[in-house]
Parts: structure tokens; sequence; C-alpha cells
């Protein structure tokens, strides 16, 4: 009869093994796998990814697949690994942000250091990048790296434009988008209405001339009388003939005859206190030397008399009491000489402090009216000066602006001239729709308008009357000489203030 024998448990069924207290740990849980589905999803996804930001142009420089970087770009870089050993992209953090190009043309990135992207296309530094990398880091193969362009270099703008300057970029701009940033062309402001302004403003400042220099005349005319210590100033012809018609310079003569009389007056006033006080002094100055005269013959006579008692004392004849009497008046009589001759100094030196003050006076009334005189004379040269410029500005704008207005007029709309300047392509003619590139410099000019001379001549003859004379101080400062009046063909305008050498 056969016999079956069940197999026995093994040894780890049969014994139980309890663990050593404080050396439990429980089984990490374990990790779930990821479906083959998804591990396709991930891969297909990563490759997508890689594809979109790895070395090909990004959507920022589609516009320009040649764009070659230059100082002031800024870039920004996204480096990704592909880690088949794990599954997974691996991101690099510490290179993912934006760098700008500096003035030596290179970049300076963490890890690598300095990198040369001047001249560069973004594959081309993408691909210098990744070979710095992986030879940095020992890498097998080279990261996945995607540069594009955050920020290009700016462009300029100079010329006829509202507000020249540097301006940002954007990819496909074009020279009339950049004009427009810009503000557009330079507008032509309202002309006419300057014009009318200027011409407002030179006929009010000729005015001002006029009566400021006839001001001067006046003063000087004045200050030369008291200078010349004449009785009473001697105006200019000219400007006494215009004081019966004009109330304003009629105005200026009685105000310069009257401080010269008041001015006078005062001097006069001072001259005679000073004149009688050196006449009281002198006549004092007698006194005192005809007191001293008196003074010394009263000495001799007592000096006389003492003598004659000496020697009657001697003799016998007379007492020593009447001696001594006569030598105390003696002595009395010299010490009141003394007295007389120190108030005779006194009065000496008074009377030469008198003169000085007197010549003083004199001294500084002429002192003070020449450099008065002087600072006129300048004056009126300076008037002459700005008053010539006021003349011809407002020549220009009587005769020379409305002209230039209607040739401006008849010549039509004037069209702007581009001109692009650019560092690889040197400057070339450029239109409304040429596109421009980072760092290009745009030069516009508007067309001038062809003025003929002959037409600038119209109504500018030589036997044209002279236009209206404001300033009416012109025969003032040469009454003697009649004046011309030149055409305009040969000047312009008249002179409404005389010149620096007519005025001399």
């Amino acid at each position: 009869m056969a016999t079956s024998t069940a197999p026995r448990p093994a040894l780890a069924a049969r014994v139980r093994i309890a663990p050593v207290p404080g050396s439990f740990r429980r089984p990490a849980p374990k990790q779930p796998r990821i479906p083959v589905v998804g591990r396709f999803a991930l891969m297909l996804t990563a490759v997508i990814l890689l594809f979109l930001s790895g070395r090909v142009e990004t959507n920022a420089t589609q516009f320009n697949t040649d764009y070659k970087l230059g100082a002031m770009d800024q870039v920004r870089l996204k480096v990704f690994e592909w880690r088949a050993a794990k599954d997974e992209v691996f991101e690099w953090a510490a290179l993912n942000a934006e760098y700008a190009i500096g003035p030596s043309g290179r970049i300076s990135l963490p890890l690598i250091g300095e990198v040369a992207a001047a001249g560069l296309s973004v594959n081309d530094l993408a691909k210098s990048i990744g070979q710095r990398l992986q030879t940095r880091m020992g890498l097998t193969d080279s990261p996945d790296i995607a540069v594009e362009v955050s920020k290009f270099r700016p462009f300029y703008l100079v010329g006829s434009v509202e507000k020249p300057g540097e301006y940002a970029y954007r990819p496909g701009m074009t020279v009339l988008q950049a004009i427009a940033v810009a503000g557009g062309v330079t507008r032509t402001s309202d002309t006419g209405g300057r014009v009318e302004r200027e011409m407002i403003q030179a006929r009010g400042d000729i005015v001002m001339f006029s009566h400021e220099f006839n001001s001067l005349l006046a003063r000087r005319a004045r200050l030369d009388a008291e200078v010349k210590g004449l009785d009473q100033p001697l105006f200019p012809a000219g400007l006494s003939q215009k004081a019966s018609a004009q109330e304003q310079v009629n105005t200026l003569i009685r105000q310069e005859d009257n401080i010269f009389r008041a001015r006078r007056e005062l001097f006069d006033n001072q001259v005679a206190t000073l004149e009688q006080l050196t006449r009281y002094l002198q006549a004092q100055s007698r006194s005192l030397e005809d007191q001293i005269k008196n003074h010394d013959q009263q000495t001799a006579l007592v000096q006389k008399e003492l003598d004659g008692v000496a020697s009657l004392v001697k003799k016998g004849y007379s007492t020593q009491s009447r001696k001594l009497g006569l030598e105390r008046n003696t002595a009395q009589l010299q010490g009141d000489r003394l007295r007389l001759q120190d108030g005779l100094l006194r009065v000496n030196g008074e009377l030469s402090r008198t003169n000085i003050a007197l010549l003083d006076l004199h001294s500084k009334r002429v002192t003070e009216a020449t450099a008065d005189l002087r600072d006129v004379q300048g004056k009126l040269e300076a008037i002459a000066a700005r008053s010539d410029t006021a003349e011809r500005l407002l020549y220009e704008s009587e005769a020379i602006a409305p002209m230039l207005i209607a040739e401006r007029a008849r010549a039509g709309k004037r069209e702007p001239i581009y001109r692009i300047v650019r560092s690889t392509g040197g400057e070339f003619a450029a239109n409304e729709q040429t596109q421009i590139e980072p760092g290009d410099t745009i030069k516009v000019e508007m067309q001038r308008a062809e003025l003929g001379t002959k037409s600038m001549l119209v109504g500018i003859d030589s036997d044209e009357q002279a236009p209206l004379r404001l300033n009416p101080s012109l025969d003032a400062a040469m009454p003697e000489q009649p004046v011309s009046r030149p055409s305009r063909r040969d000047m312009g305008r008249t002179q409404l203030v005389p010149s620096s050498a007519q005025i001399r």
C-alpha cells in the first residue's frame, strides 16, 4: 500500500522570527509605475517642447532669420536637458533668465562666464552656449538651449521730425511707423501769425529805442554843458526842432534843463558858501597879522622903557620894583604875541582846507559828469546796434518772410526724403515702406523749395517810397548833415536810430 508524504514547509514558514525591539521599520511605499501610455505621452510632450524651444528661431526673431545680435540687445535663455535614466526633462534654472549684451559684444552667464554674442544669430549663440556647458559640466551631450531676443537695441531718428532721439525697436517696423513713433514729420507752424507777431514786436522795440535814444541825447547835452561849465545845455538842433512837434521830446528837454538848473544852483550855492568862508578867513588872517604888528610895536616901546629904567636903577635914581614891573609886562607881551601867531596859523590852515574843498567841488562835478557822459555814450552806441538789428528783423518780416511764404505755397507740398544709416550696410535711400533693423539711424530731410530771386525782388524798387520812420532822432545826432534815404535794394530799411559812428 503506497503511502504519500506531503511536502514539508520551508524553514521560514516553520520558524517564526520575532523582530528585535526598536528595529522595526515600515517598508517604503512602492512607487507606482507610470503606464506605458503615460510614458509615451510624457516623451511626446518633451519632444514637442524641445522642438518649440530648441535651436529654431523664436517668434521674436521670425522677421529675419539672419538677424545678428549686437550691443544693447537683450536675450532670454531657456536651457533644458532630457534625462532618460530618470525619464524626465530637467530645467537649468540657474541659466534661465534674461541677459544684456554689453558694449564689448559679450554676455556674462553663470557657470561658464562670458560668451561672445555680437555678430551671431540666436541659433549660433545657442550652439556656442551648449558647447561651453557640455565642456564645463562634463556632459555626454550638450543640453537643449533656446535663445530668443527679448528686447532689441534701439533705433534713432534725426532731422525733420517732431521728436528726434532714441526709440525702442519692434520687429517688422517700417520707416513710416518709426516716424509715427517720433510724432511724425516736422509740421510747419503758423508762419503768418509768427510774422505778424514779429512785426508788432519789432515796431514796438524801435519805438522804445527811439524814446530811449532821445532821452539819452538830451542827457548827453546836459552832461556836456556841466563838463564845459556852460550856463545852459545846448541841445542838438534836430532834437529841438522835434520838440515843437512832439510833446514827448519837449518833455525830455524840459526835464533835462530843470535837472541842469537844479544841479547848477546847488553847485553855485556850495561854491558861494566856500568862497564866503574863504573871504572871512582871509580877513581874519589879515586882522591877526595887523594885531601881531601892533603888538610888536608895543613890545618894542616897553623894552626901550625897560632899558632906561635899568640904567637908572644902576645909578640909584630909580627903584628895583619899577624895573621888575616893566620886565613882567615885557614877558606878558611876548606870551600874547605867541597866542596871536598860533591863531594866525589856525586861520591859515582853515583857509587852505577851504581852498582844497573848493577845488574838490569843481573836480567832483567835472569827474561825475564825465563818467556819466561816457556811460551815456556807451548806451547810445548799444541802442544804435540794437536798433539796427530790430530794423533788419522788421524788414525781413515785412518784405522777405511774406515772399518766402508765397514761394512755398507755389512750390506745393514738399515730400520728405528718407535715408537709413546702417552699421553693416552704410547709408542708403529708403521709402515709407522700407523695413528698418535695430540700431539703424533714420535721417529725415524736407525738400527745399527753389526760390526765384526775381520774384523775391518784386515791389522792391529803388524809386519806391521809403517806409514810415518810427524814430525821429536820426536828425538829432547829426543835424548839420541832411539824411539820405537809401533804397530797400541797397539797405532794406532806413536806419531809425543812428549808428555808433554817427553818434560820435
